[in-house]
């Protein structure tokens, strides 16, 4: 399986300010985006970017996403939410799971916010961005850049085309060779069956046995070179 590691880069999302107009941001709001708590995620597990900021005000954090293509997105989820900012469109991240953690003390005035991340996979990769209203209207924010790399890659060095187009040759060679060696093997099966169903040869004949001594002169009594004795009956 593949592998993906990710690697946070953490900084300002706008460019700075330059005119003095500019809407006045209380310090203790700047939040701090942390590294995901998982840094290297197999394909398919969950990631997690956290986002703390620290106010006297009850604080409102979003999550939001920038993308290439914001019709694209639509045609996928007619109720995307997309802002255009600064030249950017920025998808509201209100789908994917978060969770937020409201001080429990006074003296601690630390907002946390969880983005969570399921069966991580490459369309995931982009920039997020943590955005922080605070009760007075005043708005911070923090951008993370999340990127998937391979990890360890165990595909064969061409493309994804051509090695379908080897498998399949493989593949249709293989069942060729597998066809030919059933027709060979049920071919000599009934040779072998044929052989041993023809009838078997005829028993021999026993030679023919020798004339018995019927009392008749043969050819040797006849050549005989005794005389022969004749006895006259009286």
């Amino acid at each position: 399986s593949l592998s993906f590691a990710f690697d946070v880069t953490v900084g300002d999302f706008f460019d700075p300010p330059t005119t003095d107009g500019t809407e006045y941001h209380e310090p203790n709001m700047e939040p701090i985006i942390d590294t995901p708590f998982n840094i290297s995620v197999y394909a398919g597990h969950t990631a997690q970017f956290q986002c703390k900021v620290k106010s006297n005000e009850n604080t409102m954090i979003k999550w939001l996403k920038e993308v290439s293509d914001p019709n694209a997105i639509r045609r996928q989820d007619p109720n995307a939410t997309i802002i255009h900012a600064n030249g950017m469109n920025l998808l509201v991240l209100d789908h994917i799971q978060t969770e937020s953690t409201v001080p429990q003390d006074d003296l601690d005035n630390v907002y946390t916010n969880r983005l969570t991340i399921t069966k991580v996979d490459y369309h995931h990769a982009g920039k997020y961005i943590c955005v922080v209203t605070s009760a007075q209207g005043n708005i911070v924010y923090k951008s993370a850049e999340l990127k998937v790399l391979v990890s360890y890659d165990f595909t064969l060095p061409f493309k994804s085309d051509g090695f379908l187009v080897a498998l399949g040759a493989v593949v249709t060679l293989f069942v060729f060779v597998v066809i030919l060696a059933i027709i060979w093997l049920k071919k000599n099966q009934e040779s072998t069956a044929s052989k041993d169903l023809k009838p078997p040869p005829p028993p021999r004949m026993p030679p023919p046995a020798a004339p018995q001594d019927n009392g008749w002169p043969t050819d040797r009594t006849l050549h005989s070179s005794k005389p022969l004795l004749l006895h006259n009956a009286m």
